[in-house]
């Protein structure tokens, strides 16, 4: 019988928004989103302190953390991983990792088809991998130009995840076809709770942003 998680913690860190959101009394959302470039360290606790003020819950009652793993900033992912993984084991809760991929699985509902995914990385350079059903093999994920995007087969769906707006506009003006998808830590409360149902919890120690060089 699956265990029932009422408070969980989501914290996602991979990009220039720190987004939070928590789940509380089984069914009730509360959630935020704030600039911070680069300075997720100097905002993180303080923005889960407000967040879990808003819910009038004690965060000593939460019974699952869920991390962004990205890919994204590295630091923010590590500043966001290194903080859950302090709270989980003083709670000594379950954290689950997911990815910018479990998301756009999730999201996409892949079935009998293939779709491109595409995910920033540096100046106009972006990570891109096929994705089939709900797998990917990150050993597969490329670096690319725009300039090579261009000559990819248009036939294929391309969908881009991680991008703030300003950066998915600058795309999408060389690249129209393209489809963004949009997601908040509400996406990393849902997908990271199916995550551990269907998977179990992992090595809270082991557990590493998703780093793709």
């Amino acid at each position: 019988m699956n265990k029932e998680y009422k408070n969980i913690l989501a914290v996602d860190t991979a990009t220039s928004d720190l987004q939070l959101a928590i789940k509380f009394d089984s069914d009730r959302i509360v959630k935020s989103s704030t600039p911070v470039d680069r300075s997720h360290g100097q905002l993180v606790f303080r923005k889960i302190k407000d967040l879990v003020e808003s819910a009038n819950i004690d965060a000593a009652s939460f019974d699952l953390l869920i991390g962004s793993t990205g890919p994204g900033s590295f630091t923010g992912l590590r500043i966001g991983l290194a903080a859950l993984k302090g709270m989980a084991m003083a709670l000594d809760v379950p954290l689950v990792g997911v990815s910018l991929f479990d998301i756009a699985a999730a999201r996409l509902k892949l079935e009998n088809h293939s779709v491109r995914l595409l995910i920033p990385f540096i100046r106009d350079n972006f990570f891109t991998v096929l994705m089939s059903s709900d797998n990917v093999e990150i050993k597969e994920v490329q670096t690319v130009a725009i300039s090579e995007l261009m000559e990819f087969d248009r036939s294929l769906p391309i969908y881009a995840i991680g991008f703030d707006t300003t950066g998915f506009e600058n795309i999408a003006q060389e690249l129209p076809w393209i489809e963004r998808i949009e997601y908040d830590a509400t996406d990393l409360l849902e997908t990271g709770t199916a995550k551990l149902l269907r998977e179990g919890a992992g090595d809270i120690q082991t557990l590493e942003p998703l780093y793709i060089q």
